[in-house]
């Protein structure tokens, strides 16, 4: 999965399409977690776990958004930065697809 999402991350750089990180952090406080707290607990702790891999690591010209719920579009401004790139179209890829990913991708429209 890693080196297929490595090159459709160089293929996204090379045509001008904007690559966007979404990631939760780690150590949030019980306000921030919600309901996430109910099913998972206090969710991860600052470090390695929360950092993204080194062969994806963002580089200077990504775009970073912290995420605080399942979807990428609950509690930030992730439709606004769309909108700002001229954006309307995304090509979704990650590590929980069976949750943030597919929440995220449904909550595109």
């Amino acid at each position: 999965m890693v080196p297929n999402i490595v090159r459709i991350r160089e293929a996204c750089k090379a045509a001008g399409v904007p690559v966007v990180y979404t990631m939760q952090p780690g150590d949030q406080h019980p306000s921030r977690r919600g309901i996430l707290a109910d099913f998972w607990g206090t969710g991860l702790t600052t470090g390695r776990d929360t950092e993204v891999i080194d062969e994806l690591t963002p580089d200077a010209s990504d775009i970073q958004v912290t995420k605080w719920r399942y979807s990428a579009f609950q509690r930030t401004d992730f439709r606004q930065l769309l909108a700002h790139y001229g954006r309307d179209q995304l090509i979704v890829t990650g590590v929980y697809a069976h949750m943030g990913c597919m929440l995220s991708a449904a909550d595109a429209s």
